[in-house]
This record gives structure tokens, sequence and C-alpha cells, in this order.
């Protein structure tokens, strides 16, 4: 076991996020219609998707859990973004922007 490992604190991603959701709701200006499509993977990968009837826009990001948090970053335009978390009563999974919520429904694990 290496020094670093020690230190390391282990943060688990919940089961229940890995899988494809599609957004059902959203609150103020961050509704963006409901072809929008995130699938979160194993590997640390998550595919943010944008359907605009014309095209479809996939943004590769990479993520992790620390606690309530689910933060991203995309390798091409490296910055870290936090967005609170969590499942409500109905399975949904509610991303909080701090000022707006999305809800998305599961689609696949």
């Amino acid at each position: 076991m290496a020094l670093f490992d020690l230190f390391k604190s282990e943060i688990k991603t919940p089961e229940k996020l890995y899988g494809k959701w599609k957004l059902i709701r959203a609150e103020g200006d961050l509704d963006l219609g409901k072809g929008v499509t995130m699938e979160f993977m194993r590997n640390g990968a998550l595919d943010y998707c944008i359907d605009a009837g014309n095209k479809i826009q996939i943004m590769k990001l990479n993520f992790r859990v620390e606690g309530n948090m689910i933060i991203t970053e995309q390798p091409s335009a490296p910055s870290k973004q936090k967005t609170a978390f969590k499942f409500d009563e109905e399975g949904l999974l509610v991303l909080d922007y701090g000022t707006s919520k999305t809800w998305f429904a599961k689609l696949t694990s």
C-alpha cells in the first residue's frame, strides 16, 4: 500500500447513480427542453447529451462523487463544476444548482 493510499478517503458513488437519466423537469433558465440525457458510467465518464432537434450535442465529461456533490470536469476545457444531488421519494435524480433544480428519471442501469 502506498503512503498516499493511507490518506485517501473512501468516497463511493451511489450504485443507483450509474446508468442513463432523462430530464423530465427543470426550473427557471435551466429548462433546455425534454431532450436532455445524462449517462453516468462506472469508469468515471459522463455523457451529457442535448437533443436540439436537428442535431445532438454531446459533452464528454469526467465525474466523481464527494458526499452529496457530483464534481464534473470536461477534459478539453479543464474546470471543475460542483452540483448538489439527491434522489427524491419517487426515485428521481434531483440536481440542485443553488438557484434552480432539475429532475431526471432513470432510463437504464
